[in-house]
């Protein structure tokens, strides 16, 4: 217990002086050697020597080339190498040296006491977890012996799996290749007003990285020239892969040029693939109608005819128009990026239901909300393309003849002709 008593009054004196001085800094050497002292020139890194006051009294000055490395002690550090020499080599008093050490957030220090503790009790159940132990299937082991048993691998401060690190690395080498492709991507746009345009033209048409992916759509949603955002589009284009063909597909929806549209339909027209046609079906349920012509304008040039029921479906929609109290009107149609005006932005017709009524939210300047339904010129453009015939906006005529056509095809069913069914309506 005597030891317990200089540790609390000498701490108590240095609380009291700790407010008035700052905690030494400790300059670690690359001999290996240690001074401790004030780092009197911290705002001045870049001066190429470090000034130091000692803790003896007196300046000191150090070539930067002469230090390895610089950090501050815990606040309980010098303390703990005042006093700790003066504790009993005993259970008793290792083990407040223990807790003493753990309350000054001294880990280092606490565990190789915990070790000490241990060698006179090996089953002291504190000093065991002080020390990095687990109780596991009634042994006391030490963690990392545990993990590394179980094939665990400390990585960057944290035990983990091999594979797990593996995936972590080959994630960071993707990610640094990405912002790689970015900065040259950067660097060529800038050339392209240069003399050097030319090599920075090449360079971009050279692409076929998938990893510049990301870098090439970033630059393509940023650009207001035309003629690069479509040679972005090329390099797209030119890129293998399923990446880059959703890329493709996002933009062909999203994207507010229509020259930029059609240029990547045309991108996507070598890549009919479930995963196209998929995606565009899908679009034809979109709460966007400009979105919804789109994807059947581009349905109509991969003569898709497996999505002819979509298009039946998608021939009129039902969107909302809100009214806000301020008297502006938006709709639900017009959700995505603005469009300038254009043949698919012309492409549908709108009337409010019947039901009109019955669907106002509210009126007045209060604002309101009406449902109304779109006629899609596109989608009945897509659907006389691929069939042939054509039944206007009537979804049930539509209907009535896909379900006889389907009849045809099946086997054994006889093979009339199509204009046999549009005799049959006359």
């Amino acid at each position: 217990m005597r030891w317990m008593i200089p540790i609390v009054v000498t701490t108590a004196t240095l609380l009291v002086s700790l407010r008035e001085t700052s905690r030494a800094d400790e300059f670690v050497l690359t001999s290996g050697a240690k001074i401790r002292g004030q780092w009197l020139n911290r705002q001045e890194r870049s001066s190429g020597f470090y000034l130091i006051e000692t803790e003896y009294g007196g300046n000191l000055r150090l070539d930067s080339a002469a230090v390895a490395s610089v950090r501050r002690p815990l606040r309980g550090e010098s303390d703990y190498e005042r006093f700790a020499p003066q504790a009993r080599d005993t259970v008793e008093d290792q083990w407040k040296l223990v807790q003493w050490c753990r309350q000054q957030g001294l880990k280092q220090q606490a565990e190789e006491h915990a070790r000490r503790v241990i060698e006179f009790d090996p089953d002291h159940a504190g000093a065991r977890r002080a020390a990095g132990y687990g109780y596991i299937e009634g042994h006391w082991v030490l963690r990392h012996e545990y993990l590394e048993g179980k094939g665990y691998v400390r990585h960057q401060g944290e035990w983990r799996l091999p594979e797990e690190i593996e995936i972590r690395q080959s994630r960071r080498a993707i990610e640094l290749a990405q912002k790689d492709w970015y900065a040259k991507l950067k660097l060529w746009r800038l050339r392209f007003a240069s003399d050097k345009a030319q090599d920075a033209l090449r360079n971009v048409r050279a692409i076929r990285d998938p990893l510049a992916i990301e870098g090439v759509s970033k630059l393509l949603q940023s650009e207001r020239n035309r003629r690069v955002r479509m040679l972005y589009v090329e390099v797209l284009g030119q890129i293998e892969g399923n990446l880059a063909t959703k890329t493709l597909l996002d933009f062909s929806m999203t994207d507010p040029d229509e020259e930029v549209f059609h240029a990547c339909v045309e991108q996507l027209l070598p890549r009919t693939t479930p995963l196209v046609v998929r995606q565009l079906a899908q679009t034809l349920k979109d709460n966007s109608n400009i979105r919804v012509n789109r994807a059947a304008h581009a349905l109509s040039q991969l003569d898709e005819k497996s999505v002819i029921s979509p298009l039946i479906d998608a021939l009129v929609t039902t969107h909302q128009h809100v009214t806000p109290s301020s008297g502006a009107t938006t709709t639900t149609f017009a959700s995505g990026p603005q469009m300038p005006s254009g043949s698919l932005q012309r492409s549908s017709s709108e009337h409010f239901t019947q039901n009109d009524a019955a669907s106002q939210v509210s009126q007045g300047d209060g604002g309101g909300v009406r449902t109304y339904q779109a006629s899609n010129q596109e989608v009945l453009k897509a659907l006389t393309a691929m069939t042939g015939v054509s039944f206007g906006f009537d979804q049930q005529a539509w209907r009535n003849w896909y379900a006889v056509e389907q009849r045809r095809q099946q086997p054994g069913s006889v093979n009339t002709r199509r204009s046999s069914y549009l005799e049959s309506r006359l």
